[in-house]
């Protein structure tokens, strides 16, 4: 048995009788060594090993700069961070970042300098570890031409709302620099005070009741550019706090007695005032006020001339910026617009080159279907001819059963025959005049012993040229034979040879069909590799003429940037600059898609094109061979007719030799003649006698008992 001190992370278990760990951890835990005993019952061993459960992948936001512009390096930022997993960590994303910027795969941060303008995309970021775990995260981001300081705010009516406060109106710029603007501020003069907000009027606050003020303006954007100053405003004066009246009244009166009333008196003019310390430092106090007021407004004059002439000065050099900026960049569209006329030119040249190349490969399709009707009619050819053929080669053993029965066929079997029995006679004649006698006078005895052997001897002599016939018939005969067995085996040959020939016929115009097929297929798939390839051709050659339209037209827009002197005009156009540069930039990712897709249609094309080639080769070839075993078959099948009836003559001739032979006797036959007188006698016949030579004759008579 098995177990393990101290517990298993939570979720793995020990099995105590196989020693096998298993399970699924729930949670992380540091690396921990274990201790393992087994125990067979007499005797217990330990091992140790270390384990750890590592946190599983996580992700959580990072950092993904505000904006990201078109040819500035960007800040380097991570925009997922990973945790957990098991090191090392490797990083992808899809779909690819914009061109110029790169994902490092074992950090996960990008870089680069983005080469174009791109519209937020919502890219993922999967991180995987070395075991295999992975987690996936998304952001989002923009590629946006860099923006600039926006235009200046026109400033408006200034109104005093208080003896502290003031309210400024003002128009938001036309231009906003390429983005938003997201503050404005207020700038009070004299004290420089100022206050924000985001559109208009904007309450300024902190003034000093009774005092003259400007105000001017500036914008700010979300780049956190500003723009120069507005022009200042009218000047306004803010309420003057209430004065104090501290002076007392008098008066008297009296009744007087009855009677008319007296009439009231005249009124005194009134007494000169008399400016006590106080009268004279309030006089001195307001002739200070009044000259500070002076002094102000004259400041305020100077400032608003000074801030007039330095807005106008930043305005001008502002002007003079972003006319340089757009001359830079009518210049850089220029130089686009030669590259895009070249890709435009090449794409134009790719059509050209996918229109020549669909003429070849409509030629290859017509071989190819003249190669497939020559199959065709190759399949009917074949047919005739093998069948043909073979009820020629089946008409083998009735042609040669009426070839053996022609006359020439007896004519030969006759002469063989003939052929035996002169072979015959010749080698009996040769073995008698072989025979020489030991006289020139034979002796021939009748009726005593003497004649019984000479009788012996001749009929020995007889029996030899006998044998010697025979012999020479039987080699007539077996020459006979011979001949008829090498007809036979030729005959047999020729016939397997012109059936075998059928056969491979067959077999070989099936291999012609199929590839003939295949090759109609091959070049099927040429022609639509071939339309394919027109069409990719012709829409990144659409999409490259688009490109050249576009940047053409970028270069006006950012001419007339850089020539109008309308501020209204120049917010107007850059405007337009901006929306066709977002234009470019889907334009050229349309562009690298379709040439893309026209360069791999071009080289599909191009394989389509050599399987066709190769495959319409070995097409023709094949049918070529079948051709040339058709050509053959006839005349195979009739050589077979031919051998088979030649042998059943060579056939019917040994027949004939070997009957002929047969009656070749190979023993001498002596026939005793009867006497055809009353007298007694006998008659001996000897072969073997020379011309002309003479012969001895005794007769011993012997007297009947």
């Amino acid at each position: 048995t098995y177990s393990i001190s101290p517990s298993l992370p939570s979720g793995l278990s020990l099995n105590t009788s196989t020693g096998a760990i298993t399970g699924t951890p729930t949670g992380a835990s540091a690396s921990t060594s274990y201790t393992v005993s087994v125990t067979d019952g007499s005797s217990t061993s330990t091992a140790t090993f270390s384990l750890g459960v590592n946190a599983a992948l996580s992700s959580s936001a990072g950092t993904v700069p505000s904006g990201v512009y078109k040819d500035v390096a960007v800040t380097a930022f991570t925009p997922v961070s990973f945790s957990g997993g098991t090191s090392p960590v490797t990083y992808s994303v899809s779909p690819s970042l914009p061109v110029g910027l790169s994902l490092n795969t074992s950090t996960g941060v990008i870089s680069g300098t983005a080469t174009g303008t791109a519209a937020s995309t919502t890219y993922t970021v999967t991180a995987t570890d070395a075991n295999g775990a992975s987690k996936a995260s998304t952001f989002a981001f923009a590629v946006t031409n860099q923006p600039t300081a926006p235009g200046a705010p026109t400033i408006g009516a200034a109104t005093s709302t208080g003896q502290t406060t003031a309210t400024v109106a003002f128009t938001a710029p036309a231009s906003t620099g390429g983005a938003a603007i997201t503050t404005y501020t207020v700038t009070a003069s004299p004290g420089s005070i100022t206050a924000t907000g985001s559109s208009s009027p904007i309450t300024v606050t902190g003034l000093t009741a009774g005092t003259a003020y400007t105000f001017s303006i500036t914008a700010t954007n979300a780049a956190g550019l500003t723009s120069s100053s507005s022009s200042p405003s009218s000047s306004i004066t803010t309420e003057s706090a209430p004065v104090q009246n501290n002076s007392n009244g008098g008066g008297g009166g009296g009744s007087g007695g009855g009677g008319s009333p007296t009439p009231a008196p005249a009124p005194e003019p009134a007494p000169e005032p008399v400016c006590n310390a106080a009268c004279v430092a309030a006089q001195n106090a307001a002739a200070k006020a009044a000259a500070d007021k002076a002094a102000a407004e004259k400041a305020a004059a100077e400032k608003l001339v000074a801030d007039k002439a330095a807005a106008e000065k930043a305005a001008a050099e502002q002007l003079v910026a972003d006319k340089a900026a757009a001359v830079a960049v009518a210049e850089k569209t220029k130089v686009d617009v030669s590259a895009a006329l070249a890709a435009a030119t090449a794409a134009a040249e790719k059509v050209s080159a996918a229109t020549v190349a669909k003429l070849a490969v409509d030629t290859i399709a017509a071989a190819v279907s003249t190669l497939v009707n020559s199959a065709n009619t190759a399949q009917t050819s074949t047919s005739k001819i093998t069948n043909d053929a073979i009820t020629v080669i089946k008409s083998a053993p009735t042609a040669a059963t009426k070839a053996a029965s022609t006359a020439s066929a007896n004519s030969k079997a006759n002469t063989a025959a003939t052929q035996v029995k002169t072979a015959a006679t010749a080698a009996q004649k040769a073995a008698a005049s072989s025979q020489t006698q030991t006289s020139d006078t034979p002796e021939i005895a009748f009726g005593s012993s003497s004649t019984a052997s000479a009788a012996s001897q001749a009929a020995a002599k007889a029996d030899a040229a006998a044998r010697a016939g025979k012999a020479a018939a039987n080699e007539v005969a077996a020459a006979a034979e011979a001949k008829s067995i090498e007809s036979k085996a030729t005959a047999t040959a020729l016939q397997n040879e012109a059936n075998a020939a059928v056969a491979e016929a067959i077999a070989e115009q099936k291999v012609a069909s199929a590839l003939a097929t295949e090759a109609k297929a091959a070049a099927d798939k040429a022609s639509a590799a071939t339309a394919e390839k027109i069409a990719a051709t012709v829409a990144a050659k659409t999409a490259a003429e688009t490109l050249v339209t576009l940047l053409t037209e970028k270069v006006a827009i950012a001419e007339k940037v850089a020539t109008v002197t309308s501020e209204e005009v120049r917010a107007e156009a850059q405007k337009s600059l901006d929306t066709v540069n977002i234009e470019i930039a889907e334009t050229e990712r349309a562009v690298t898609e379709t040439v893309s897709k026209a360069d791999a249609a071009i080289a599909a094309q191009a394989e389509a094109i050599k399987v066709a080639e190769a495959t319409k080769a070995t097409a023709e070839a094949q049918v070529t061979k079948v051709d040339q075993l058709l050509v053959s078959i006839p005349t195979k099948a009739t050589a077979a007719v031919r051998a088979a009836t030649a042998a059943a003559v060579a056939a019917k001739v040994a027949t004939a030799a070997k009957a002929a032979a047969a009656k070749v006797p190979s023993k001498a036959l002596i026939t005793k003649q009867p006497s055809t007188t009353s007298k007694n006698g006998a008659t001996v016949t000897v072969t073997g006698l020379k011309p002309g030579q003479k012969v001895k004759v005794t007769v011993n008579v012997k007297p009947n008992p």
